[in-house]
Formats: structure tokens, C-alpha cells, sequence
């Protein structure tokens, strides 16, 4: 059981730094569950703005050729 509680805790801190890289406001008492949400959330966001572009250098590589 202990075990349990320090891999939760472990967890915990890790998307807490992960959270706070990806500039997300967490609040104290914030669940795993929801951190992992928003962290989620940011890097699918992130990779549609991404997509978006490599859209746009491809269109432009298209009409320099």
C-alpha cells in the first residue's frame, strides 16, 4: 500500500513539472486525472497548431515551384 501511495506521489510531481513547462495553472489541491487532462489538452492543441504550419510551408513550397 505504501507503494502505491509514493508511485501516486511520484506521479503527481512529475505532471505537476510537466503541467508547469506547458505553462497550465494548477491549483493545489489538483488531481492527477485532471493535470493529465489538461496536459492532454495543451499538446493536441499544440500539435493542430503544428499541423497547421507545416499546411502552410507546404503551400508555399508548392507555389514556389
Amino acid at each position: 500500500m505504501t507503494d502505491v501511495l509514493i508511485d501516486e506521489n511520484v506521479k503527481l510531481s512529475t505532471r505537476k513539472e510537466q503541467a508547469s513547462q506547458l505553462n497550465i495553472d494548477i491549483e493545489k489541491n489538483t488531481t492527477l486525472e485532471s493535470i493529465e487532462q489538461e496536459i492532454v489538452i495543451k499538446l493536441e492543441n499544440g500539435m493542430r497548431e503544428l499541423k497547421g504550419i507545416l499546411n502552410e510551408i507546404n503551400s508555399l513550397e508548392f507555389e514556389l515551384n
